[in-house]
């Protein structure tokens, strides 16, 4: 199964989102929009990156995940990956060089997320 950043920043916006009397409830976002052992995943991914806090339920059936809360680290990711104008921009930004902005290593994908919230403000 593949990374893909596009659904890690839904995710994160998800999370951020929740009120704390939905920490630790089943998550279910995303599910009707991708299929949910992708989505699955992506909580994994995000989980061992330190990204969110998470709850490890697997069982025989399959990988299941319960995400918690946002990390630091993955309120300064979504921070920069909050708006959409500079999602956009970073993925414009990727292809020029011929890259997939959702299958960019994480560090990169966040740093050109940085560079192209600088760009927005025109702080470069």
């Amino acid at each position: 199964m593949k990374r893909n950043m596009e659904i890690v920043i839904e995710i994160a916006k998800a999370i951020e989102e929740r009120t704390s009397e939905q920490r630790f409830l089943e998550f279910i976002i995303l599910d009707d929009k991708y299929d949910h052992d992708i989505v699955q995943y992506q909580l994994k991914l995000m989980w061992k990156a330190n990204l969110i806090e998470a709850m490890d339920i697997s069982s025989m059936d399959g990988e299941e995940y319960l995400p918690g809360d946002l990390t630091w680290a993955g309120h300064e990711f979504l921070d920069a990956a909050r708006n959409d104008n500079v999602v956009e921009r970073a993925k414009g930004m990727a292809k020029e060089k011929g890259f997939e902005f959702a299958s960019l290593p994480f560090d990169l994908a966040k740093d050109l997320l940085v560079h192209a919230a600088k760009g927005w403000f025109g702080l470069e």
